[in-house]
């Protein structure tokens, strides 16, 4: 099924669901002396029940569709995590084949991960939960000033504890030292602050969301006209196609040096 027909389930779906929930039942019963048969009309709620089974069935099938395997459990965690480094990378590799100009970085937020990739079968279901959000792709081209708040920004949340605020990077190595970045790589290059750089992120992001203010300064940007949970799903099918597991490992791309 094809994402316009499933977005056109889905919403019809829900909407027969609010209506009925907002919708009185109202039943009729009328009876006598002479002991008449008690007659009782459909409440409109039913009738939107009947209306919308079909399509509630054909959604949790979609839903229920087995989509790959993962090897391993992937959760976010900080200063990387299996969850974070397996978005990223699938995202970076997607805005890549689609964008007509080499994308250097992605950068997304662990918050925007709501749940982990568990191991064993991956359904369409676990991925809308992993990315319950409509979030567009967007590749930003960064200057240096803006790219030195980015980096700092991905050692602010990089050395915190709480998993949820740690970020999903790829495309870029950062050592930590004291606190601070003392290493960065893009690429196979050291950074260099007087270049521009091509970073792929989700248009919450863009617009600064979860704090993410460095991107107000983008220089360009182009739209990858595809939402984030669709290259996760693409990829993941792409990768059964091959007959290759979902995994991921830890690489040091983010390094907190002692």
């Amino acid at each position: 099924m094809n994402n316009t027909s499933f977005k056109g389930f889905l919403l019809l779906f829900l909407t027969a669901l609010c209506l009925g929930s907002c919708t009185n039942s109202y039943k009729v019963i009328e009876t006598s002396s002479e002991n008449n048969t008690v007659i009782s009309e459909l409440s409109t709620t039913d009738s939107l029940y009947v209306i919308a089974k079909p399509y509630k069935m054909e959604l949790e099938a979609s839903m229920s569709e087995v989509l790959n395997v993962a090897s391993v459990n992937l959760e976010r965690e900080v200063p990387e995590g299996l969850l974070n480094n397996f978005v990223a990378d699938l995202t970076l590799s997607t805005a890549r084949s689609r964008s007509a100009e080499f994308v250097d970085v992605c950068l997304l937020n662990n918050g925007g991960l709501r749940v982990p990739i568990m191991k064993g079968e991956v359904t369409r279901g676990m991925i809308f939960e992993l990315m319950p959000f409509e979030n567009e792709l967007l590749v930003l081209d960064l200057a240096g000033e803006e790219m030195i708040d980015l980096i700092n920004y991905v050692v602010l949340r990089s050395t915190n504890e709480n998993a949820k605020t740690g970020v999903a990077l790829s495309g870029m190595r950062v050592t930590i030292s004291n606190g601070k970045a003392s290493h960065v790589m893009i690429g196979t290059s050291t950074f260099d602050p007087e270049k521009t750089y091509r970073v792929v992120t989700s248009d919450y992001l863009a617009g600064g969301g979860d704090d993410m203010t460095f991107f107000a300064g983008a220089v360009d940007s182009e739209k990858l006209d595809v939402k984030l949970r669709d290259a996760i799903l693409d990829y993941i099918s792409g990768l059964a196609e091959k007959n290759i597991k979902i995994d991921a490992e830890l690489d040091g791309r983010v390094y907190i040096a002692e």
